[in-house]
């Protein structure tokens, strides 16, 4: 033992900076021993920032050298130097590692690490493709004509959006009859932002549940949703919520037998797209007898 040990166990010292955790598992993981060490200091709290040196009266400016941002602190040398886009597949990543802890605390199931990065980059680049399509549609002066459905029936369009910088999951649904007028539509939004396809099928769900209240009885809903629409068709199985939202589905569209789900491309969804997009605008759950000032224009362009 050395003698500053010695010293330190002499003083009662030895585990006065220790901090309880399993730390055996990050010295073990596979990756340079540098690279362990960072992680080690980003987990107590070692690296110093700009904004921390301050804190410890270092005279030092507290912006960010790179970036002149006014304050460099843990955050910012981590993320905020990253393009939006990078730093949104590392939050994914995140997501997706403690979605898997909690699968496994509540259903006993978890998927091994290889598997989950995979996830977690297809699950980025199905949002970041459907951003880019909701960019082009918006773009789009002229909208896919509606194909009505027939006499006696109404069709009900639903979709799903975000709302990034309030941190809303949004959903929106339309109702037109079979001259492809305008009978009803609804929105409703919630806080955070779910993973796509629970989004999509929580739309597809909020739809068929406020027609049924209006009672609606020949119903054709459609989804730009394409992996929704071939669960509902399908024996899909399992214990996600995903799963368990598409069961409930199912579930309705059973004791309704003239309810039926389509896909349609995201073009031809525009009217539900923009419900959805702008459904934080108002209330939680909102009802509308006659046309909002959002889709009047997109539903004449669908008649025309």
């Amino acid at each position: 033992m050395s003698g500053y040990k010695l010293w330190r166990k002499e003083q009662g010292w030895a585990g006065f900076c220790r901090v309880d955790g399993n730390w055996c598992s990050l010295w073990n993981i596979g990756a340079p021993p540098r690279v362990k060490h960072l992680l080690w200091k980003i987990c107590r709290g070692c690296l110093q920032p700009r904004v921390r040196l301050r804190q410890h009266r270092v005279s030092c400016p507290a912006s960010c050298p790179f970036c002149d941002n006014p304050l460099e602190d843990i955050w910012h040398v981590l993320f905020g130097r990253e393009d939006s886009m990078t730093a949104g597949r590392v939050a994914v990543m995140i997501e997706v590692i403690w979605k898997n802890r909690n699968n496994l605390i509540w259903n006993n199931e978890s998927d091994n690490f290889s598997r989950l990065g995979l996830h977690a980059l297809s699950s980025w680049h199905e949002w970041h493709l459907a951003q880019e399509s909701v960019i082009r549609v918006n773009n789009q002066h002229a909208s896919t004509s509606l194909s009505p459905p027939g006499v006696g029936m109404v069709k009900c369009n639903v979709d799903a959006g975000f709302n990034i910088s309030r941190g809303t999951s949004n959903w929106g649904w339309c109702v037109r009859n079979h001259l492809g007028s305008f009978v009803v539509a609804g929105t409703s939004w919630d806080f955070g932002l779910f993973p796509i396809l629970e989004m999509e099928a929580l739309a597809l769900k909020e739809a068929i549940l406020n027609v049924i209240d209006l009672l609606f009885d020949h119903v054709i809903f459609e989804s730009d949703c394409q992996r929704v629409t071939q669960a509902i068709q399908s024996n899909h199985n399992g214990i996600s919520e995903f799963s368990y939202i598409i069961s409930s589905i199912k579930s309705l569209l059973t004791s309704f037998p003239n309810f039926e789900v389509k896909f349609v491309k995201r073009q031809a969804n525009s009217v539900a797209h923009t419900l959805a997009k702008v459904a934080d605008s108002w209330t939680r759950r909102s009802l509308f007898y006659t046309n909002p000032p959002y889709i009047e224009s997109l539903l004449i362009n669908n008649m025309s």
